[in-house]
């Protein structure tokens, strides 16, 4: 009778030991799912993140059809790790995740780099165009001033030198 109660013992701790190990790697699977998950979303934030930046390089005058070129890419790469995920193929999903991330994050740097070029160049340009205005406007001035003074020169000696006729009254 002794075997008996220590065979249960010994299935107990069996059953016990299969199921706490069954647990923990259903744990450890929802973990990793939940870490994979923030991963996607995490590339999907550098690609929002990075996406406005590029508009913003945009606005500033910048040329950024590569960058949107490279945030397209970036954004298939991270359909088809969304669809990896939902499919259940999480390590395939998690690289694409980290692809994506990789890429934006490139664009992000390229965008803040062409954006602070864009700007640089917008203010030389106005420089330029704000000293052209002034000498062309200070050489209008004087041209006018001297044409003018010339014209009243002329005006005034042919004024002076011309001969009134004085009407003559009878009385």
């Amino acid at each position: 009778m002794k075997s008996k109660p220590c065979g249960s013992i010994l299935l107990f701790l069996i059953t016990v030991s299969l199921f706490l190990s069954f647990n923990s790697t259903m744990v450890s699977a929802q973990n990793s799912g939940t870490s994979l998950c923030s991963k996607l979303q995490e590339a999907n934030t550098a690609v929002t993140t990075a996406f406005e930046v590029v508009l913003a390089a945009e606005k500033a005058g910048a040329d950024v059809t590569s960058l949107l070129n490279q945030l397209n890419d970036a954004t298939e790469i991270l359909g088809q790790a969304e669809t990896a995920y939902e499919a259940g193929n999480l390590t395939y999903a998690q690289n694409l995740g980290g692809q994506v991330v990789l890429i934006a994050n490139q664009v992000l740097n390229s965008a803040y780099e062409v954006e602070q070029a864009a700007s640089i160049s917008f203010r030389n340009t106005l420089y330029v165009v704000v000293a052209a205005t002034t000498i062309c406007f200070a050489v209008f001035v004087t041209v006018l001033f001297v044409f003018w003074r010339r014209f009243k020169k002329n005006y005034t000696r042919n004024l002076a030198d011309a001969k009134p006729e004085v009407p003559v009254y009878e009385s």
